[in-house]
């Protein structure tokens, strides 16, 4: 696995918990991946509650007096929904079991330098990055996104606003590929969309 791409990842599951370029100086690789594991573990339990409830809805709508043609559409879509929502809670546990691996990798001093790099030029430029990202969006307001889907635009776009040696389609593609590993079905090609409008926005004449 090539360093800047453990890099990518790394900041994707920590990108949320800071704030501030102080607390960034402050902090070692090792709390950087403890903060990923936990954000990893915390969704895992979210979704295997919210697949539980997706379950109990489907199976009082199956017991219900009045079983009709909609009714057993509604159960199955919410049957499928729960199966997704689970096999996404296999899917970070699979990951958060796999991190001692990572943190070995996270140990190399090329995954540590990018990773810091990163994060500290996404501080810098938070309201730039953003601001981009709320003119690209059209129609979605980023507050209200997904936590992944969220920082995965802000990882990449800070990548192609301030690393000009990372090729754009690089950047773009390693985006789609952690939102394939992290966020939910519709992720890529949501992700892949708004990168392709914040290009263009980018080459619209000044």
């Amino acid at each position: 696995m090539q360093a800047r791409t453990v890099a990518r990842e790394l900041v994707l599951l920590s990108l949320s918990q800071l704030s501030s370029l102080q607390k960034l100086e402050q902090l070692t690789i090792e709390e950087l991946v403890l903060k990923a594991v936990r954000i990893l573990t915390e969704e895992a339990h979210e979704s295997l509650k919210k697949a539980v409830a997706h379950l109990k809805q489907s199976r009082d709508k199956l017991l219900a007096s009045q079983t009709t043609a909609r009714t057993l559409e509604m159960a199955r879509e919410q049957l499928e929904l729960s199966q997704n929502l689970t096999q996404n809670a296999i899917n970070q546990v699979g990951t958060a079991i796999e991190f001692p691996e990572f943190l070995r990798l996270a140990e190399q001093q090329q995954v540590r330098h990018y990773a810091f790099t990163l994060l500290r030029l996404y501080v810098n430029h938070a309201k730039e990055v953003d601001q981009l990202l709320t003119e690209s969006l059209e129609g979605w307001n980023l507050e209200r996104l997904g936590h992944v889907e969220r920082d995965l635009l802000r990882l990449a776009v800070t990548e192609l606003q301030y690393v000009p040696e990372v090729p754009d389609k690089v950047a773009i593609d390693e985006a789609i590929e952690l939102a394939k590993k992290y966020g939910s079905e519709q992720a890529p090609g949501f992700i892949n969309g708004v990168l392709r409008r914040v290009m263009n926005r980018r080459t619209l004449p000044q």
